[in-house]
């Protein structure tokens, strides 16, 4: 007998073509019953989803965040250029990109998505800072 196979809506695509994205959908459908749990098993289940993004999910899509945030910042550098009075770091990105959740949620805070991904860009941010923090004074 075969196994039937659940496809779960793509968030981001719209289908069930993209693995990663089913999966993402998946864990979202799953964190979504919350009728047997507590507040604190919650928070941990939010927690876990921010750690596969951050650190698998987006990870295998776009790489180290702090090499990834340290490109974007290069090139919002060029981008913006004599608007800036120094070169932005991957943690201006992270800051960046933090604020872009918050004005989303601004206009949709009950858009749970936006909540964490908040989440995983203070993750990234504080890894770049822990990482600069970690390297040895020149």
């Amino acid at each position: 007998m075969r196994k039937q196979t659940v496809h779960y809506n793509c968030p981001v695509h719209g289908d069930n073509q993209n693995p990663v994205c089913c999966e993402a959908a998946k864990r979202i459908e799953e964190s979504r019953d919350v009728s047997e749990t507590t507040a604190s098993e919650r928070r941990k289940r939010v927690l876990e989803e921010v750690a596969s993004c951050v650190c698998k999910d987006r990870m295998n899509t776009y790489g180290d965040a702090e090499n990834n945030f340290a490109d974007i910042a290069a090139i919002l550098t060029i981008v913006l250029g004599k608007k800036l009075k120094t070169a932005l770091v991957a943690q201006d990105v992270a800051l960046m990109l933090s604020c872009v959740k918050v004005g989303r949620l601004m206009t949709s805070p009950e858009h749970r998505d936006n909540w964490v991904d908040l989440a995983g860009y203070a993750v990234c941010g504080c890894g770049i800072v822990d990482s600069y923090n970690s390297k040895p004074s020149k």
